[in-house]
């Protein structure tokens, strides 16, 4: 029997009839809606009242973005969000698998948020930097002080209440460390700041999204950040960047050691973790540097030896694991995987930059030159692809519904 869609007022529920038969029922129709992509669902809240209850429903929006994750990784093609900031200009590109680079326009996003005063809209085109991207919203910065969150599939743009000491120490603060992610336990989007006092006081406050508001840290984080204020990792509600004992907690030899910090949006704990000495050892002759990734969903860590005489490099993969240790909870350890080169070095070292969930690998190349060019590495070939495109690092990104406001984002044309 031939099927055909029903005729129904705006106040009615749309179903799928059968001739005249038997309507589609309702747990049917979820799973299709499910699966249509962020346009789409969009467009379908204005075709009635209960089709947009669902899909504004915040366990219909988490279910649509873990399926359509999953249904990437299955694909072996995350898409990944590249963003290039040159002097005056700062895009941002959806680069596929196929090497398709569209460019997304940011402009009429935010410039849409009238929520907020935003009066200095081209400085994020200036000095635009990304803190993370996190269930498909992007997090940035510009000026040290303005955030600001972006959902590109639903175009809605946030920007975030100036966090609380902005005006009480407006010059005398640094900003240590920031991180943006997911507390899928609240389902809300959060962001961490430790800014330090010309005293050397540090002050870690939390923002969240749905209230809008700062608020200052219950356990303070007893490290200090090196190398990057920026978060090197983020997977699962958890991001990681580098750090060192604070002197004035620990007095000791292992002070110098290098260390991971981690933050849980969730928790909103600091956590210490040691860098693997006995896993990797050392190599004569050669220069060595670490960087932190995330592999298959967890934290991995990639050291780099740079041998100048051969001019070459190689890589080794090391990766978190957790064992359950009698009652006294989780023991966390590295586990070297394995490893990647000799690497001949292109225009300096190539910077690992992400591993891809089909086993391939990206790296940047020319970045001591101020020309940085994407890399695809295929481990089981040993071949290398060019993507063709001057970007900077890439983040995985899966489109979601998210909102970022009580204001819905307007309909996609």
């Amino acid at each position: 029997m031939e099927g055909k869609l029903c005729i129904v007022t705006k106040d009615e529920s749309p179903s799928v009839r059968s001739g005249d038969e038997g309507i589609l029922p309702e747990d049917v129709m979820e799973e299709i809606l499910l699966r249509l992509t962020v346009r789409h669902l969009v467009r379908l809240r204005c075709v009635c009242k209960s089709w947009c209850a669902l899909i504004d429903d915040i366990n219909f929006i988490k279910r649509h973005y873990r399926l359509h994750s999953s249904i990437c990784k299955a694909d072996g093609d995350v898409p990944g969000i590249c963003f290039r900031q040159t002097f005056n200009d700062f895009r941002v590109y959806l680069v596929s698998k196929q090497n398709e680079n569209i460019p997304l326009d940011l402009t009429p996003d935010l410039l849409c948020d009238t929520a907020a005063s935003f009066t200095n809209a081209p400085a994020l085109f200036n000095d635009g930097i990304t803190v993370g991207i996190a269930n498909g919203v992007v997090c940035f910065m510009w000026g040290y002080q303005n955030l600001g969150m972006w959902n590109p599939a639903t175009r809605d743009f946030k920007v975030v209440t100036p966090w609380i000491y902005r005006q009480t120490f407006p010059r005398s603060l640094q900003l240590e460390m920031i991180g943006f992610g997911f507390d899928c336990i609240s389902n809300d989007f959060k962001i961490v700041r430790i800014n330090r006092c010309d005293g050397g006081t540090c002050i870690h406050e939390v923002y969240s999204l749905s209230t809008d508001t700062w608020k200052k840290l219950r356990e303070p984080s007893p490290l200090e950040v090196s190398r990057s204020i920026f978060q090197e990792g983020y997977s699962n509600g958890v991001c990681y960047c580098y750090s060192n004992y604070d002197d004035e907690v620990l007095h000791s030899s292992e002070a110098s050691n290098p260390l991971i910090m981690s933050f849980n949006f969730s928790t909103e704990v600091f956590e210490v973790i040691n860098y693997p000495v006995n896993t990797i050892g050392s190599k004569a002759g050669c220069e060595y540097d670490w960087t932190i990734a995330i592999y298959r969903e967890s934290l991995a860590l990639v050291i780099c030896w740079t041998d100048l005489r051969k001019a070459e490099c190689n890589y080794e993969v090391c990766v978190i694991t957790e064992s359950q240790v009698g009652n006294s909870g989780i023991q966390k350890s590295w586990q070297r995987l394995f490893a990647l080169g000799p690497f001949p070095l292109y225009d300096g070292r190539m910077n690992l930059e992400q591993f891809r969930s089909d086993g391939d690998v990206l790296f940047t190349i020319g970045v001591e030159n101020g020309d940085p060019k994407l890399i695809l590495y295929n481990p089981l070939s040993g071949t290398f692809k060019n993507l063709g495109t001057r970007l900077f690092r890439p983040y995985d990104y899966v489109e979601s519904l998210f909102p970022l406001s009580k204001r819905r984002a307007h309909l996609l044309e």
